[in-house]
């Protein structure tokens, strides 16, 4: 029902753009569905929300409220060219902020042109951040001293790095990141891809890990040749992770890593250092490396197997023909192809 609900919604937005020639953002609440048609419609949207309510982004470029505190789901179309063709890209035009009360929040779908980032030194607990491009870092910056615990970041592109300041029992599973990861303590980072290309970040040039302790470190593919971890690295559980050198892990449990991979024989088609929506991340030997669960290392094993051009879990316009005049009879035809998803 729900699935049908959103395909409706669908449809209508995407008759109401083709028509108003503007993009059309909605507001759910208590099965009430209400349209914002104007260029600031993510703020107007984010302003008319209470907590627990939905807003759907349509392709388009949003600025975002100046920040997102209360308890939302924030879904859009995705952002992999060859699945936003019917759609358009839900571009948010620089860096999303969520501050103390956006406990339990999820934000999908979108390509933010910026960072993501917490408010210093509040906790926001138990978010769910996955399938989006994030054109910066994500940023949990505090003391540690009121942490966000247990935030959920599943099936993102991290084009720089993830600062964990102020997080507690982090779960980053299944990205594809350019940068590192700096202040882990007590979390679990597993099945990513880190491609360790600097891109003007600063500090993640030369290590991958920068004083991460006490955290579970499993069945990642790490393209790096350098130092793994600088700073502190201790009692951590370092296990199944592939790289393309033999590193120095620090202390802890050190078990079943792959070491001397050469890059070339890992992906299908992957170069260099930096992501590429051309590139392909399927191993090619699925069966030789093998995580701590007995699913490939990498983004495609794990809990959370990454989902192909990452599509978000709202039903998904595949393909869209409207006409662009009515019939003599004031019919306007109208063809809309929606897929509804599993997660």
């Amino acid at each position: 029902m729900k699935n049908l609900f959103l395909a409706t919604t669908l449809f209508l937005t995407s008759v109401a753009s083709a028509s108003a020639q503007l993009t059309v953002v909605t507001l759910h609440h208590n099965g009430t569905t209400t349209p914002f048609y104007s260029n600031s419609g993510f703020v107007d949207a984010y302003t008319a929300s209470v907590a627990g309510d939905t807003i759907i982004l349509p392709g388009g470029n949003f600025n975002p409220p100046a920040s997102i505190d209360k308890r939302l789901t924030i879904i859009g179309t995705g952002h992999y060219p060859d699945s936003t063709g019917a759609t358009g890209v839900s571009f948010v035009t620089t860096t999303i902020t969520l501050s103390g009360s956006a406990d339990s929040s999820c934000i999908e779908g979108l390509y933010i042109n910026g960072s993501l980032n917490f408010t210093a030194d509040q906790a926001v607990d138990y978010v769910l951040i996955k399938k989006n491009f994030i054109n910066g870092s994500i940023n949990f910056s505090g003391s540690r001293t009121t942490p966000c615990i247990h935030a959920t970041l599943i099936n993102n592109i991290v084009a720089g790095s993830l600062n964990t300041d102020n997080a507690n029992t982090l779960n980053f599973s299944n990205n594809i990141v350019n940068g590192g990861v700096r202040y882990l303590n007590n979390g679990v980072v597993q099945n990513n891809v880190f491609l360790n290309y600097d891109g003007n970040w600063g500090w993640n040039e030369d290590f991958v890990f920068y004083y991460s302790d006490q955290s579970l470190i499993q069945n990642n593919i790490i393209i790096h040749s350098n130092v793994i971890f600088r700073g502190g690295a201790v009692n951590n559980t370092v296990s199944n992770n592939l790289f393309i050198y033999t590193p120095s892990l620090g202390s802890g449990v050190i078990s079943g890593n792959y070491f001397n991979v050469p890059q070339a024989s890992i992906f299908t088609s992957q170069t260099g250092n930096s992501f590429n929506y051309t590139h392909n991340y399927h191993l090619q030997s699925p069966g030789t490396y093998l995580g701590t669960d007995g699913t490939q290392v990498g983004i495609y094993g794990g809990y959370y197997p990454y989902k192909e051009a990452a599509v978000p879990g709202n039903p998904h316009i595949q393909t869209k023909t409207i006409a662009p005049t009515t019939t003599p009879a004031g019919d306007l035809n109208i063809n809309i192809k929606v897929k509804a998803q599993d997660n």
